[in-house]
Protein backbone atom coordinates (compact mmCIF):
# COMPACT_ATOMS: atom_id res chain seq x y z
CA UNK A 1 0.00 0.00 0.00
CA UNK A 2 2.81 2.42 0.89
CA UNK A 3 4.55 1.44 -2.34
CA UNK A 4 1.44 2.35 -4.33
CA UNK A 5 1.22 5.76 -2.64
CA UNK A 6 4.91 6.37 -3.21
CA UNK A 7 4.51 5.43 -6.91
CA UNK A 8 1.61 7.86 -7.30
CA UNK A 9 3.66 10.53 -5.56
CA UNK A 10 6.54 9.98 -8.02
CA UNK A 11 4.19 10.11 -11.03
CA UNK A 12 2.55 13.32 -9.81
CA UNK A 13 5.91 14.87 -8.96
CA UNK A 14 7.33 13.86 -12.35
CA UNK A 15 4.32 15.32 -14.14
CA UNK A 16 4.59 18.54 -12.14
CA UNK A 17 8.32 18.85 -12.90
CA UNK A 18 7.67 18.24 -16.62
CA UNK A 19 5.04 21.00 -16.66
CA UNK A 20 7.39 23.38 -14.85
CA UNK A 21 10.19 22.56 -17.30
CA UNK A 22 7.93 23.20 -20.29
CA UNK A 23 6.59 26.45 -18.91
CA UNK A 24 10.03 27.61 -17.86
CA UNK A 25 10.84 28.23 -21.50
CA UNK A 26 7.58 30.14 -22.04
CA UNK A 27 7.52 33.89 -21.60
CA UNK A 28 4.38 35.70 -20.68
CA UNK A 29 3.87 39.03 -22.39
CA UNK A 30 1.59 41.69 -21.09
CA UNK A 31 -1.04 42.75 -23.61
CA UNK A 32 -0.02 45.79 -25.64
CA UNK A 33 -1.24 49.07 -24.19
CA UNK A 34 -3.60 50.81 -26.61
CA UNK A 35 -2.22 54.00 -28.12
CA UNK A 36 -3.51 57.28 -26.77
CA UNK A 37 -5.02 59.83 -29.15
CA UNK A 38 -1.88 61.94 -28.67
CA UNK A 39 0.34 59.01 -29.72
CA UNK A 40 -1.83 58.25 -32.74
CA UNK A 41 -1.74 61.87 -33.93
CA UNK A 42 1.94 62.61 -33.20
CA UNK A 43 3.52 59.17 -33.43
CA UNK A 44 5.04 59.88 -30.00
CA UNK A 45 7.14 62.84 -31.21
CA UNK A 46 5.96 64.16 -34.60
CA UNK A 47 3.95 62.67 -37.42
CA UNK A 48 3.32 63.73 -41.01
CA UNK A 49 -0.15 63.51 -42.56
CA UNK A 50 -1.24 63.99 -46.19
CA UNK A 51 -4.76 64.98 -47.26
CA UNK A 52 -6.33 62.34 -49.52
CA UNK A 53 -9.97 63.46 -49.66
CA UNK A 54 -12.01 66.58 -49.03
CA UNK A 55 -15.76 67.19 -49.10
CA UNK A 56 -18.00 70.19 -48.53
CA UNK A 57 -21.51 69.65 -47.21
CA UNK A 58 -21.21 65.93 -47.98
CA UNK A 59 -20.18 66.32 -51.65
CA UNK A 60 -16.67 65.05 -52.36
CA UNK A 61 -14.56 67.67 -54.07
CA UNK A 62 -11.52 66.76 -56.07
CA UNK A 63 -8.21 67.81 -54.63
CA UNK A 64 -6.41 70.38 -56.73
CA UNK A 65 -3.05 69.08 -57.92
CA UNK A 66 -1.38 71.75 -55.80
CA UNK A 67 -2.85 70.15 -52.67
CA UNK A 68 -1.72 66.60 -53.44
CA UNK A 69 1.82 67.25 -52.21
CA UNK A 70 0.83 69.21 -49.10
CA UNK A 71 1.72 67.72 -45.73
CA UNK A 72 0.66 68.53 -42.21
CA UNK A 73 2.88 67.72 -39.24
CA UNK A 74 1.57 67.42 -35.69
CA UNK A 75 4.28 67.42 -33.00
CA UNK A 76 4.02 66.25 -29.41
CA UNK A 77 5.20 69.72 -28.35
CA UNK A 78 2.02 71.26 -29.83
CA UNK A 79 3.71 72.60 -32.96
CA UNK A 80 1.84 72.35 -36.27
CA UNK A 81 3.56 72.64 -39.67
CA UNK A 82 1.64 73.16 -42.91
CA UNK A 83 4.02 72.42 -45.81
CA UNK A 84 2.67 73.32 -49.27
CA UNK A 85 5.14 71.07 -51.10
CA UNK A 86 6.66 71.74 -54.51
CA UNK A 87 3.48 72.74 -56.37
CA UNK A 88 2.05 75.94 -54.94
CA UNK A 89 -1.65 76.71 -55.29
CA UNK A 90 -1.19 80.41 -55.90
CA UNK A 91 1.57 81.58 -58.26
CA UNK A 92 2.27 84.59 -56.06
CA UNK A 93 2.54 82.35 -53.00
CA UNK A 94 6.23 81.99 -52.17
CA UNK A 95 5.83 80.70 -48.63
CA UNK A 96 6.04 76.91 -48.64
CA UNK A 97 5.94 76.28 -44.91
CA UNK A 98 3.76 77.84 -42.27
CA UNK A 99 4.08 77.07 -38.57
CA UNK A 100 1.54 77.33 -35.83
CA UNK A 101 0.19 75.46 -32.84
CA UNK A 102 -2.37 72.79 -32.19
CA UNK A 103 -4.09 71.38 -29.13
CA UNK A 104 -6.85 68.97 -28.25
CA UNK A 105 -10.13 70.26 -26.82
CA UNK A 106 -13.27 68.67 -25.39
CA UNK A 107 -11.62 65.49 -24.10
CA UNK A 108 -9.56 65.08 -27.28
CA UNK A 109 -12.64 64.99 -29.52
CA UNK A 110 -11.78 68.34 -31.11
CA UNK A 111 -8.57 69.87 -32.38
CA UNK A 112 -7.73 73.56 -32.46
CA UNK A 113 -5.13 74.76 -34.97
CA UNK A 114 -3.92 78.35 -34.76
CA UNK A 115 -1.41 80.12 -36.94
CA UNK A 116 0.13 78.25 -39.89
CA UNK A 117 -2.18 80.21 -42.18
CA UNK A 118 -5.32 78.93 -40.47
CA UNK A 119 -7.35 79.30 -37.32
CA UNK A 120 -9.81 76.49 -36.99
CA UNK A 121 -11.53 74.15 -34.63
CA UNK A 122 -12.46 70.76 -36.03
CA UNK A 123 -14.22 67.73 -34.67
CA UNK A 124 -12.11 64.56 -34.86
CA UNK A 125 -14.42 62.07 -36.59
CA UNK A 126 -11.76 59.34 -36.93
CA UNK A 127 -8.28 58.98 -35.48
CA UNK A 128 -6.10 55.90 -35.79
CA UNK A 129 -2.38 55.46 -36.32
CA UNK A 130 -2.97 55.61 -40.10
CA UNK A 131 -6.12 57.71 -40.67
CA UNK A 132 -7.31 61.11 -39.49
CA UNK A 133 -10.71 62.54 -40.43
CA UNK A 134 -11.47 66.11 -39.41
CA UNK A 135 -14.88 67.78 -39.66
CA UNK A 136 -14.81 71.56 -39.78
CA UNK A 137 -17.97 72.94 -38.26
CA UNK A 138 -19.94 75.97 -39.45
CA UNK A 139 -19.63 78.73 -36.85
CA UNK A 140 -23.29 79.69 -36.57
CA UNK A 141 -25.08 76.37 -37.00
CA UNK A 142 -22.46 73.95 -35.71
CA UNK A 143 -23.19 71.61 -38.63
CA UNK A 144 -20.41 69.95 -40.61
CA UNK A 145 -19.22 72.40 -43.28
CA UNK A 146 -16.36 70.29 -44.64
CA UNK A 147 -14.63 66.98 -44.03
CA UNK A 148 -10.96 66.27 -44.69
CA UNK A 149 -9.41 62.80 -44.66
CA UNK A 150 -5.69 62.39 -44.06
CA UNK A 151 -3.33 59.40 -44.27
CA UNK A 152 -0.20 59.05 -42.19
CA UNK A 153 3.03 59.08 -44.21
Amino acid sequence: MNTLRFSRFLVRTGTLLAIIALCGSCTLQAPARPQTRMEMLTGGSSKTWRMVEHSRSGAITGLDSCLLDNTFVFSLSGEFINNDGEVLCLPRDNVRELRGNWKFARDSTRIIISGAGMNMTARIATLSSSTLVLEELAEKSGTVASTSTFEAR
